[in-house]
């Protein structure tokens, strides 16, 4: 797993690598897996859609 950090954090490109996480250590998500929602595509080929309800966040964002 390398990653190309750049912008604000970094004067120059640098490639850096992340180390393995433990089962306990990764996230317990729902989310979608990132690539497929990238390419619209499943393992399978199917269409793959991730929506969002900006009303909903703006609202939750906004709150006091």
């Amino acid at each position: 797993q390398h990653a190309i950090l750049m912008g604000w954090a970094s004067e120059l490109p640098v490639l850096v690598k992340m180390k393995n996480l433990t089962k306990e250590q990764q996230p317990h998500s729902d989310d979608p897996d990132f690539w497929d929602v990238w390419t619209r595509k499943d393992a399978d080929g199917k269409l793959v859609e991730r929506t969002a309800n900006w009303e909903a966040v703006v609202k939750e964002w906004q709150q006091n």
